[in-house]
């Protein structure tokens, strides 16, 4: 809960959010539950994107990966999403 405490304009405002969202259909703890929720899984996000770097070490040594050429001409020419396929033996 350390972020949900730190931000309290962001707070504020996923407080706003959700109640727009939800009016009457929420009682004010479900509200609350649901902002702090959304905090606490932004913090799990921030702590696994500051991992990636790590897991991609380790991942490197359980797969063999194959093709990045195609993934760095389609980032050259500005395409961020290009499916990955994965195939198990």
């Amino acid at each position: 809960d350390v972020i949900y405490w730190l931000l309290p304009g962001r707070r504020k405002a996923a407080a706003g959010n959700v109640d727009l969202a939800f009016k009457e259909t929420k009682s004010p703890e479900e509200k609350e539950r649901i902002v702090r929720e959304a905090f606490r899984n932004l913090a799990t996000s921030l702590m696994e994107f500051f991992r990636i770097p790590s897991m991609m070490q380790t991942a490197e040594t359980y797969f063999e990966i194959e093709g990045t050429e195609v993934l760095d001409r389609a980032f050259s020419k500005g395409h961020g999403h290009t499916p990955i396929l994965c195939e198990g033996r």
